[in-house]
Parts: structure tokens; C-alpha cells; sequence
């Protein structure tokens, strides 16, 4: 456990402050040596020579709204503080990517997202833990932990009734129900399938309509704390929340998300059967979506020290899984290829949830299982697998539909009369007949120009004259750059086999707005030749 010097100096200043009438904000103090948290060199030489075993614990690390580009920017702010100049989470294994589309929409939000994460199944934006038609629930991996004989907990910087760490521990119609999703953990807490929640939150645990339950749970020997200092010395199974709702993250006297993660392995790690912990950095999300860069970045940094966390336990308890990725993207954070902090220049897309892929790294035992480009309900399928459970997960099948080992990569040209290239001749779009659910379409493609251009979007018809578009995730596609592409179809090409009605799949210019991008990134060129690699299909089971 860390020192508490830091916690002491803070309420010092406070008080002083307070009794001599300054207004002054109270700085947070700078964190001792003791506590100052990140990846050492002597870390690093651990891990690389650890030899990790079958897993009894797993850490489930979720930033909300992280995107690779975020990685990126917090890096290069924070390098001169870093080992290296990395940050935590680029030490460890870069898997892959996955795709965040819900059952409902092309761009998901944290509740079905996270419901993906946790149970391995789709499901429509705003539910938690249940199907489509809220008439199923989902098991998750959580629970599943539970049922195993572990210990298990959450950690979240907003409330922890909020949609990811809710898609963990319950199951319910609408993330907005707060209330009833704080009544379920505390009934969790009473059954023995939740052993630790620490975060914001309290106003959803006090309300009075769980008086009974929140009784029931203190007789099972519960501890709920208000102060992270009371919480240092309860014992399991305990709650603290630390603010009515959202953590205030810059406060001195809020415990960081790093001495949160801190505390919580060193209680679970009790447990001789091992544990599962859900940590989530839940406010990158809420800076994006107000598209406040400095603040996602200290979020980010934040979530990252929590992950150096984690790294130092693995080192010391090599049978540990450390699994870190995002519900989605926010934002759509774009800056020039030469980086955020040489250009002094960005653009946030958006003031919302992007379809862009995020990235999925990880570190410990049968990791390999992880990598390409995946669906994020294959995570919560490869959580499971490694307690014990097979076919938990709804499965995606990949269905290869161009082979460019053997054909070649498709070479295209685009200028001002040429907007358009048909992807599939009429012998390869047979391959789209056994395609039952289809749900993206995936290809590598490379700039083979001398200029960075707008990446093209796809134009799919149907034997009946209608028309679909899917939009690239990225805007633009620098010189020489490869980038790996995921683009959502749309939900009326979801199900019924109706890939098989498809006539024409084209890659085009004529429903993207290259003009908002050209000026938005300050390029110009109209020519585009652009190659493409392997083009496979993402299929999935009709059940959703």
C-alpha cells in the first residue's frame, strides 16, 4: 500500500486555507516519491523475463472513450515524465483492434458497448445486460468469476451505476435507471457475487428506495465508506464512494484512480482462488465528448498510471491476465502525422461516440488468442475461456471474400471524373451468398500516392435499385500509409441474407464530403490511387 504523506499534506493546506480566509485553490500537492506511480525500468526487465502461468486473477481495464490517437497525444504531453517517454499501456502487447458497433446502430453507446465487454453479446444502445427485446439477460464475466469461486470487484472515476461498470453487475432496461442498477449491486453485494466497488456513486446507493437492501448488505458484513481514508482500513466486501456522482479527478482529497487499483489488488490478491477486477477510466469519455484536450489527456494519464498498476502487480503474481481496451471511441481526436505536440494542432470530429476502432492490448497467459481485427464481443469470449467456460460468447465468423495472395491487391485511381470503383465482379459477389448476418466489411488500404487524401466510402446496391453507404472511420489517409479498415454496414444489410441481393459493392468519393475534410485538414489534392489488400466479411449468428 502506498504512503499516505500525500493525503496528510493536502488536508493540511486545506484547513490552513480555510481558517485564514484565502480564497485561494488549493493546489494538488505533488505526489512523494513512495506514491508516484508508473513503468520503471526495473518493471520492465520483470516482466519481460516473467514466465506467466494459467491465470487465477484477471484485470479488466476499460478506458471510456480511448481512442489510439488519445494514446498518442497523452504520450507526447507527457513524455518528459515517463519512462522512456512511453506511457504504461505502450509497454504492454498491442493485440489488435476491435469493432464497437452495437445491435442497433453503427456507433454504440457505453451501455451496449460495455454490455459487448462483459457478456459477449450485442445488444441495442442504452441496455445493460439484457437482449434486444429485454426479455433475456446475459451472464457476464463477472458473474461467471463469481460462480467460480473468485472475489470480484469494480472501480470506476464517475459513478460506478453508470453504463460500463453497470454492464458488468446487472442487468436492466435503460442506463438511466441509476437508482435500480445501485439496488442490484447492493443485491450482489447480499448474494456474494460483488466483494469490492469503489468509485462515485453515493446518491444512487442512499436513495431511499434501497434502504432495505443496503441494511442487508451491512448485515452480510458490508462496508460503506465516504472517505477514501475510512475505506484504507475496511476489509471485504466493502463500497466506497467518494462523491455523489462523478469523481472530481483533480481533487487532492479524492483517491486517484492508480491508489484505488492499488488497494483493491492487495484486498482481492487475499482471495486463494484468485479474483476478477473491472477498472474503468471513466472520464476520458467526458472530456471528449466536450472535446477538452488537456483534460482528456490528464484523464488519460490517469488511467495510465492505473495500468503501471497492474503491470507492477503482474510482475509479482505472474498467474494475472491484464486485458486493456475501450467501449468505443469519442470524439473522432485527429491531429497531423507528425504528432500533437510538434504540430500544436488537432481537431475533434466530433462532440460524441465515433465508429473508429479501438486498440486491445494485453499482457500475461494465452494473450496470442487476442489480435487483429476483432469484434469486442471476442473479448468477453477470450475473459471467459480463460475461466473455464467455452462458447460463451456469441461468435463472429471472418468470411474471406477477395484473397489478394492470390489475385493481387486492387489497384485504384481516383480524379475528378473518376469517383468511383467497383470492388467485386460478379463471380466474387457469389461469395456474399452464404454471408447469413453480415455486419462489416474489412481491408487494409494503402496510400500509393505522394499525397495524403480523403479515404474513400462504400456504395452498395441491391438487385431492387437501393442504394446503402458505409462511411470510413478516418478521415483521411496519409502518403504511404496502411491503414486497417473496418466499415459498419448498414443495419437494414444486417440480416436475411441480404448480402445476396447485393449487385454492386463500389468504393467511392460520391457520398463523402471531401470538401469539409479538405478543409478541415488543410489538403487539396484530387487524385487518389489507393491499393486494397484482403477484403473479408464479418458474419454473426441470427440470434441478435
Amino acid at each position: 500500500m502506498k504512503s499516505k504523506k500525500r493525503i496528510i499534506v493536502a488536508l493540511v493546506l486545506i484547513f490552513t486555507i480555510a481558517f485564514s480566509g484565502c480564497n485561494t485553490v488549493v493546489p494538488t500537492p505533488a505526489p512523494t516519491p513512495e506514491e508516484k506511480y508508473g513503468v520503471t525500468e526495473q518493471l520492465i526487465v520483470s516482466l519481460q523475463g516473467a514466465e506467466f502461468t494459467e491465470p487465477k486473477n484477471i484485470i479488466y481495464m476499460i478506458g471510456d472513450g480511448m481512442g489510439a490517437n488519445i494514446i498518442q497525444a497523452t504520450q507526447e504531453k507527457y513524455a518528459d515524465e515517463l519512462y522512456g517517454g512511453k506511457l504504461a499501456i505502450n509497454y504492454l502487447n498491442k493485440m489488435g483492434t476491435h469493432s464497437t458497433y452495437s445491435a442497433s446502430d453503427k456507433t454504440t453507446d457505453s451501455a451496449a458497448g460495455g454490455t459487448a465487454l462483459a457478456t459477449g453479446n450485442k445488444t441495442s444502445n442504452y441496455t445493460v445486460g439484457l437482449n434486444i427485446d429485454h426479455t433475456m439477460s446475459y451472464k457476464t464475466v463477472l458473474e461467471l468469476a463469481a460462480e467460480k469461486g473468485k472475489s470480484t470487484g469494480i472501480i470506476a472515476t464517475k459513478s460506478v451505476t453508470d453504463a460500463t461498470p453497470a454492464a458488468f453487475t446487472t442487468h436492466v432496461e435503460d442506463r438511466k435507471m441509476q437508482n435500480e442498477i445501485a439496488k442490484q449491486q447492493l443485491q450482489k453485494i447480499v448474494d456474494g457475487t460483488l466483494d469490492l466497488v469503489l468509485g462515485g456513486g453515493s446518491e444512487y446507493y442512499e436513495y431511499f428506495d434501497n434502504d432495505a437492501v443496503f441494511a442487508e448488505a451491512e448485515s452480510k458484513g458490508m462496508s460503506y465508506s465516504e472517505k477514501w481514508e475510512d475505506t484504507k482500513d475496511d476489509k471485504l466486501p466493502l463500497v466506497g464512494l467518494y462523491a455523489k456522482d462523478a469523481l472530481l479527478t483533480s481533487s487532492p482529497i479524492i483517491p486517484s484512480l492508480a491508489q484505488m487499483t492499488d488497494f483493491a489488488l492487495g484486498l482481492l490478491s487475499e482471495d486463494e482462488n484468485g479474483f476478477f477486477l473491472m477498472i474503468e477510466g471513466s472520464q476520458i469519455d467526458t472530456n471528449a465528448h466536450d472535446n477538452e484536450l488537456e483534460k482528456e489527456m490528464n484523464e488519460m494519464y490517469q488511467f495510465d498510471q492505473a495500468i503501471s498498476v497492474a503491470m507492477e502487480f503482474i510482475a509479482e503474481h505472474p498467474d494475472t491476465v491484464l486485458i486493456v481496451t475501450a467501449d468505443h471511441e469519442t470524439g473522432g481526436l485527429y491531429f497531423p502525422e507528425e504528432g500533437y505536440v510538434a504540430s500544436n494542432k488537432y481537431t475533434y470530429l466530433y462532440d460524441d461516440h465515433s465508429f473508429i476502432n479501438v486498440p486491445v492490448y494485453a499482457l500475461g497467459y494465452g494473450m496470442e488468442a487476442l489480435g487483429g481485427i476483432m469484434e469486442n464481443t471476442d473479448i468477453a469470449g477470450f475473459v471467459a475461456a480463460l475461466l473455464g467456460e467455452e462458447n460463451f460468447a456469441q461468435e463472429s465468423v471472418v468470411k474471406g471474400i477477395y484473397d489478394d495472395t492470390a489475385n493481387g491487391k486492387i489497384k485504384v485511381f481516383f480524379d475528378e471524373i473518376n469517383t468511383s470503383h467497383a470492388l467485386f465482379t460478379e463471380e466474387t459477389l457469389t461469395k456474399f451468398d452464404d454471408v447469413k448476418n453480415a455486419r462489416a466489411i474489412h481491408f487494409p488500404i494503402t496510400n500509393a500516392g505522394t499525397d495524403k487524401v480523403t479515404l474513400p466510402a462504400l456504395k452498395i446496391t441491391t438487385a431492387a435499385g437501393e442504394t446503402y453507404a458505409a462511411v470510413p472511420q478516418y478521415p483521411y489517409i496519409a502518403a504511404g500509409e496502411t491503414l486497417d479498415l473496418t466499415y459498419v454496414l448498414p443495419v437494414e444489410l444486417w440480416q436475411d441474407n441480404a448480402m445476396a441481393e447485393v449487385t454492386q459493392v463500389e468504393i467511392t468519393y460520391e457520398v463523402v464530403d471531401i470538401n469539409s475534410w479538405k478543409t478541415t485538414f488543410g489538403y487539396d489534392k484530387e487524385v487518389a490511387e489507393l491499393e486494397i489488400g484482403r477484403i473479408s466479411v464479418t458474419d454473426r449468428g441470427l440470434e441478435d
